[in-house]
C-alpha cells in the first residue's frame, strides 16, 4: 500500500511599517495592509518603469 500525504501551508506576507502598501489595514498588526496593485508596467528602451496605485 502506497500513501501520499500533501500539506498545504499558507504563507502570509505583508509590507512592513514604512513600505508602500494599499492603505487598507495597519502594517505590523493583526490586520496588516496589502501590497499596492500594479496597474501598468511601461518598457522604455531597456529600462522598466513600474507604476503602482492604491485601489479603493
Amino acid at each position: 500500500m502506497d500513501i501520499t500525504l500533501k500539506a498545504q501551508i499558507p504563507i502570509y506576507d505583508a509590507p512592513k511599517v514604512g513600505e508602500p502598501n494599499d492603505g487598507k489595514g495597519v502594517p505590523g498588526t493583526d490586520d496588516p495592509a496589502g501590497y499596492p496593485v500594479v496597474i501598468r508596467v511601461d518598457f522604455d528602451d531597456k529600462i522598466m518603469k513600474q507604476i503602482t496605485t492604491v485601489s479603493e
